[in-house]
């Protein structure tokens, strides 16, 4: 009669019940998050070098190198503003490449992550890549990963800034290789 009566649970033993003895409609998309791999990737970079201190950093690109394949609709970006594509757990990564130029050395220059949760109204930092100690003519890659809940696309945004704490500190850019550059992933969904 197809149907197993005074079974308690972990009563079948394993390999019971496979994917073919399961109905279709029995699986629920609920059921099977989490199984589909990322669903947004986005990278950007910045187009040319800056000098100083810039709030925000607004010469942004979308990676277009060989090679690249943006998963989903990915970022938006106006004015240095970046909005998410969906609601979800989101990891923001930002990876500055920091040069000390025309002498001096520069004990700190940091590229800050920062956050809003009512469109732009009020600014958080939230994380900072730090690149120290960098010597006249010296180079050094930082990294900062911010993880995110974003419930709400039309407030929830980053945005990131570069404060150097001596006036020949610059921050890379590039229109063809990726010096510093953003990656935003999403997650999961919540």
């Amino acid at each position: 009669s197809g149907t197993v009566t005074g079974l308690s649970v972990g009563g079948l033993p394993d390999g019971t019940v496979d994917t073919d003895t399961l109905a279709n409609s029995a699986v629920t998309s609920a059921k099977s998050s989490g199984l589909g791999g990322l669903t947004e990737y986005d990278t950007w970079r910045l187009t040319s070098d800056t000098v100083n201190n810039l709030n925000p950093l607004v010469n942004w690109a979308r990676t277009t190198s060989s090679g690249f394949a943006k998963i989903g609709t990915g970022m938006s970006h106006s004015g240095g503003t970046f909005t998410f594509p969906s609601t979800g757990i989101w990891e923001v990564t930002a990876r500055p490449h920091f040069k000390q130029t025309n002498g001096g050395d520069s004990d700190h220059m940091y590229m800050d992550t920062d956050y809003t949760t009512d469109n732009g109204s009020n600014w958080t930092a939230t994380t900072y890549a730090i690149g120290s100690n960098i010597d006249n003519n010296g180079q050094c890659t930082a990294i900062s990963i911010f993880t995110t809940d974003i419930t709400d696309t039309s407030n929830q945004k980053v945005r990131f800034s570069f404060d150097p704490d001596h006036s020949n500190g610059q921050i890379q850019g590039n229109t063809s290789i990726l010096e510093t550059n953003l990656i935003f992933k999403k997650l999961a969904e919540t």
